[in-house]
């Protein structure tokens, strides 16, 4: 049995590859009490093991609703789904389903396959209305962003929002 703390390298666990070179500490988890093996250098140390977090994670979203919302960098909208959810088997491992795959799903009445996509037809991300969005195949949605990459009515958006901008910042000019 080892002791907390203890260090060594991965091939004594029988680790392989790049991992059987990195050092490895015995921690306890802070929840459960089972002893678990993590990466010395691991950002993610939480002091619990993995089925404990994977619980806790699903008590807050329970305990919130599961409406909790939040903006990817790309500009999609993630919603959060709690595990009653008839539509959880889609969520990603912090619990959040991309929000215009979960309207689709709702509209069609069964979960979404991995390699369905979803279409934005006027091309913003964040407009998740239902007739805004389209199921296709993965090939058709690359076909559709080559397109709609250099369609009028994009370009007339990005040039508006790009004028509301400077009304906007004109605006406050003029406010302060």
């Amino acid at each position: 049995m080892p002791q907390v703390g203890e260090t060594v390298l991965g091939r004594e666990l029988n680790k392989s590859g790049f991992n059987s070179k990195r050092r490895y500490l015995y921690h306890i988890c802070s929840s459960c009490g089972r002893g678990r093996w993590v990466r010395l250098y691991d950002k993610r140390k939480t002091g619990l093991c993995l089925s404990c977090s994977t619980r806790r994670t699903r008590k807050s979203l329970a305990k919130n609703g599961g409406n909790g919302r939040k903006i990817t960098s790309y500009g999609y909208v993630l919603v959060a789904v709690s595990p009653s959810n008839p539509f959880y088997p889609m969520v990603d491992k912090q619990g959040y389903v991309r929000e215009h795959r979960l309207v689709i799903a709702k509209k069609l009445g069964r979960l979404l396959l991995s390699q369905e996509k979803v279409h934005h037809i006027n091309g913003i991300k964040d407009d998740n209305r239902e007739e805004n969005l389209q199921l296709v195949s993965a090939f058709e949605h690359s076909i559709y962003n080559q397109l709609c990459a250099n369609c009028q009515l994009r370009k007339e958006i990005r040039r508006l929002c790009y004028r509301v901008k400077e009304l906007s910042v004109i605006a406050q000019g003029k406010i302060l």
